[in-house]
């Protein structure tokens, strides 16, 4: 419940948030992000109906006001992929994969 405080899924209904002693108001997981705050989810938090790279890019800040370039994305998936020895299609829906995949 404390992490999901922290990262914006839960409001807060008692106490104060501080972070580098300063006091913060966290109603988003955006605002979390905006303040360097991450989290790493227990159940798996991914959009079926997205692709493996819309998925990634979903994690990812931009530059240009959270508009990614899916091929850069895409490029960046198979070379992390092929150093760990693994296959991902990254135009692949997440609801076509297998939980191992």
């Amino acid at each position: 419940t404390l992490m999901k405080i922290l990262y914006g899924i839960y409001h807060q209904d008692k106490g104060e948030i501080y972070v580098n002693e300063k006091l913060v108001n966290i109603r988003s997981p955006l605002d979390a992000i905006r303040l360097g705050i991450g989290m790493v989810h227990q159940h798996f938090m991914l959009v079926p109906t997205l692709t493996v790279a819309e998925n990634v890019a979903l994690g990812l800040r931009s530059s240009r006001k959270f508009l990614l370039d899916l091929d850069i994305v895409s490029e960046r998936i198979k070379e992390l992929a092929k150093v760990h020895g693994l296959y991902v299609d990254s135009k692949a829906k997440v609801w076509q994969l297998s939980v191992g995949e």
